[in-house]
């Protein structure tokens, strides 16, 4: 085998493993993300009683039911020492048989330390592009 077709073929072998390393890398950063957000939405319910006393709480099992047939409408927010600072919840509903489908903000919250900074309102912009994206062919 000549020199050329040597280092040829080292460097489609090479970039074939760089491809399969950045896949990896890849898969390993989505683990990390979907830990993360496990771990944020368990610690998250059983925190949210304590969030703000003027925001209604449900039990364990409605905030479950909705994780389970929404997860992408569930969303929440640390502080970075780690304390809850905002959440929202909703659903998709509407008719199949009308096709009306919409987004349904079920819960907002925002704890008093974390106000007047907006936050509320990213909320429901993330919730309005998450029906847009999910419920818009």
């Amino acid at each position: 085998m000549s020199l050329a077709k040597s280092a040829e073929q080292h460097d489609r072998v090479y970039i074939e493993i760089m491809k399969e390393n950045m896949t990896l890398v890849n898969e390993i950063n989505e683990l990390r993300k979907e830990l993360r957000s496990a771990k944020t939405q368990s610690g998250f319910l059983h925190n949210i009683s304590n969030l703000d006393p003027l925001t209604e709480t449900y039990g364990i099992p409605f905030y479950l039911q909705y994780l389970a047939h929404w997860p992408e409408y569930f969303i929440v927010a640390e502080a970075p020492g780690g304390e809850l600072m905002r959440y929202i919840m909703g659903k998709a509903e509407g008719s199949v048989a009308r096709e009306e489908w919409h987004g349904h903000v079920t819960a907002l919250s925002v704890t008093p330390e974390f106000r007047r900074l907006g936050l509320a309102a990213k909320l429901m912009e993330m919730l309005e592009e998450i029906s847009e994206r999910i419920l818009k062919p």
